[in-house]
Order: structure tokens, then C-alpha cells, then sequence
């Protein structure tokens, strides 16, 4: 895989994913509210964040990834670029889905990126007939970087430019974490609105979903 967000730039991509608004959804499965962002190309993503985040301080955040059942890989990019922020990074493998943490350090294949990891909610997890979706607490998500670079807090109370990328072929291996992948064939950016995505009971909800789910290696599940 050449690049995961290359291309992210093209016009006709950006005005097409810039013309779709995040909305307020509630999702009766897992009982959040999320902030939901719907391509209108086969994947949507939602962001539910706790209620009372603090402005330049990490917190957690749910996101509720979905797909259609003939994309291969979705990935959404928490910068809005290819390189140097969290990647988060789904494939359906089987009657289950794979989630991973990825950094790309520069336009060649991301790697798995140990300051994020990714804690499957099962009862927002599953594979269907027509779709597939993961559903997820991410620790290290909405903040990256140190004190050499700069570290970069997501605003819970604004806009964020997010960016997705997605491809009809499967990854080389379906349960691993750290599979190869193929380049996109779509991309895009849009812009996601997080304080509509915000839930009082965050904590709650989070283990109420959880069940006897725990952290895999690599941040995956």
C-alpha cells in the first residue's frame, strides 16, 4: 500500500464529503448519542465523547464505524491527513470485525501505533447481510504528539477536520491487527461536530456495552 490518504485532496472528493453535515443520532443498541457523519459512499462514522471534557485535556471518545458489506477496510484518519496522527483502521474478518491504531510516518504503509488502543463494545460489533460495523472506546484517540513536536487536543466543543479512506479489496490477513492492506480506492475529508456527540452517562454506558470485552494486542479486537 502506497499511500492511505494521498489523494485526500482532490477536489471533486472534498466538495463532494464537505457537502455532508454530522448529525445528532441516537443509537437505541448501545444507548449513546452520537455525533454521526454519513458519506453517502457506503461508510458512515459516529463519535460519542463524554459530557463534562475539559478543553486541551485527553479524554476518551466511542466511535461507531460502519460499512458496507463489499468494502474490504474503512479507516478514518483523527488529523484529517495520511501522516504523523492516529489512524483508526476496521476490516470485517469473518462474523467479526478487526479494529487497529495505525500512525503513518511518512507516505508509505502506517504501522501500529502503541499510544492508542481501541476497546471493542460488543454490543455495537457485528457483521450482516448487507453491512458491517465496529463500535469502540479509543484511549489516545483525540490527543497525540509530546513535548518535542507539540501535542494536539481535539476541541470537544467544535468542529474537527477529520478525513476517511476506504477500499472494496480485503486486507491480506482478516484477524490479524497488524495485516497489510491496499491502497484506498475512495477518499475524503468532512468535518464532525463533537459536542453533538456528547453523553452525561459516557462512563456508564461504556461499561454497560463493554461486557467481558478487554484490549488485544495492537489496540485491536
Amino acid at each position: 500500500m502506497r499511500s492511505f490518504l494521498y489523494v485526500v485532496g482532490v477536489a471533486s472528493l472534498l466538495s463532494h464529503a464537505l457537502g455532508q453535515e454530522s448529525v445528532k443520532y441516537y443509537d437505541a443498541l448501545t444507548g449513546f448519542t452520537f455525533s454521526r457523519y454519513d458519506s453517502g459512499r457506503g461508510v458512515s462514522f459516529g463519535i460519542a465523547i463524554p459530557g463534562n471534557v475539559t478543553r486541551g485535556e485527553p479524554y476518551d471518545a466511542v466511535i461507531q464505524m460502519t460499512a458496507s458489506k463489499d468494502i474490504g477496510w474503512y479507516g478514518i484518519a483523527w488529523g484529517g491527513s495520511m501522516t504523523y496522527n492516529p489512524l483508526s483502521l476496521a476490516y470485517p474478518n469473518g462474523d467479526d470485525v478487526t479494529l487497529s491504531a495505525r500512525m503513518a510516518f511518512g507516505y508509505f504503509p502506517p504501522v501500529t501505533y502503541s499510544d492508542a488502543t481501541h476497546q471493542v463494545l460488543p454490543t455495537g460489533t457485528f457483521v450482516n447481510e448487507t453491512h458491517w460495523q465496529v463500535t469502540a472506546k479509543c484511549t489516545g484517540c483525540t490527543q497525540w504528539g509530546d513535548d518535542d513536536v507539540g501535542v494536539t487536543y481535539l476541541d470537544p466543543s467544535e468542529d474537527q477536520y477529520l478525513a476517511y479512506a476506504l477500499s472494496t479489496t480485503p486486507v491480506d490477513n482478516p484477524a490479524d491487527p497488524e495485516s497489510s492492506f491496499s491502497i484506498h480506492s475512495q477518499t475524503g475529508h468532512f468535518v464532525q461536530n463533537f459536542a453533538r456527540g456528547a453523553n452525561e452517562d459516557f462512563e456508564d454506558l461504556v461499561q454497560r456495552n463493554l461486557g467481558d470485552a478487554d484490549v488485544a494486542e495492537g489496540g485491536a479486537r
